[in-house]
């Protein structure tokens, strides 16, 4: 078995007689019938993205004590309906996790039995795809990280932004495209008075948007990929970002798997602005 659930919403989950399910779930379902036979498939060319999906552990909770039995179990059943994190632990040590619902919890009890009870947990899984070591951005020990995920305590995560146009790498090391990340901008001595970012494969442009507001020095655009906001210094600012022409997919900024070349050309903001593009890489 290459992976087993450990945790959800902060709760260890039991350990004795697991049986996982490690399916990935089914994507969904883009083609459409064409009158008279044969289908379209309007994704084309890119990948389809994973339809709702369910996941179904199996365990045997054991304690010396029946009361003990009765405690472990009853903060099992408190997370039915609960949306948290669910944590999968690799036989290499590597962790992930997805943001889940417990749905519901089946068991069947033989009436002497008053230490052991088998468990049947589903999930609802939420996330579209696994999310491992976090990339691009500082992170503290309070911020809900597991200290196994190949964090670095001391990174930053900011690149200078010291010419324009500049073009800075950052790589995805899972096999799933990253849909969420989050990219701030921070104004360095001076405004910046435009923005333009893009993403370059084999030097053509896939996805590019512009920011026409102003950043003021000091204070930072920060365009979060999955909620789908645009926020200047704080405030929702929509109005003066744009897609151009070039914008090829239905994402603000994908991080695909591998290395992904991310090009800024930015009017003002001197050589000492900088950009952070904080993301999970994407594991299926």
């Amino acid at each position: 078995m290459s992976f087993w659930y450990t945790t959800f919403d902060s709760l260890a989950l039991p350990t004795m007689a697991p049986v996982h399910d490690v399916g990935t779930g089914r994507v969904q379902s883009p083609l459409v019938a064409l009158p008279g036979g044969g289908v379209f498939d309007p994704v084309g060319s890119d990948d389809a993205q994973m339809a709702e999906r369910e996941i179904q552990s199996d365990f045997t909770i054991v304690e010396s004590t029946a009361a003990a039995l009765r405690t472990t179990f009853n903060a099992l059943r408190a997370k039915v309906g609960v949306r948290g994190r669910l944590y999968r632990e690799h036989d290499t040590g590597d962790t992930e996790w997805v943001y889940a619902r417990m749905q519901e919890i089946r068991g069947r009890r033989s009436t002497p039995e008053v230490t052991f009870q088998k468990v049947s947990i589903k999930f609802q899984v939420i996330s579209p795809v696994w999310n491992g070591h976090l990339r691009g951005s500082g992170w503290t020990l309070d911020s809900g990280e597991v200290l196994n995920d190949g964090l670095t305590l001391d990174d930053t995560g900011a690149r200078t932004l010291s010419s324009s146009p500049i073009t800075i790498t950052w790589t995805n090391r899972g096999n799933q495209v990253a849909r969420d990340a989050v990219i701030t901008v921070t104004a360095g001595s001076a405004a910046i008075t435009a923005l333009t970012v893009a993403r370059l494969v084999s030097g053509s442009v896939v996805e590019e948007w512009t920011y026409s507001g102003t950043i003021s020095s000091g204070k930072a655009l920060v365009v979060d990929c999955g909620a789908w906001s645009v926020e200047d210094d704080g405030s929702g600012d929509w109005d003066n970002f744009v897609f151009t022409s070039n914008h090829s997919t239905e994402d603000i900024l994908q991080m695909q798997p591998g290395d992904n070349s991310i090009r800024f050309t930015v009017t003002g903001g001197d050589v000492d602005s900088t950009v952070q593009i904080e993301f999970y890489d994407g594991w299926a």
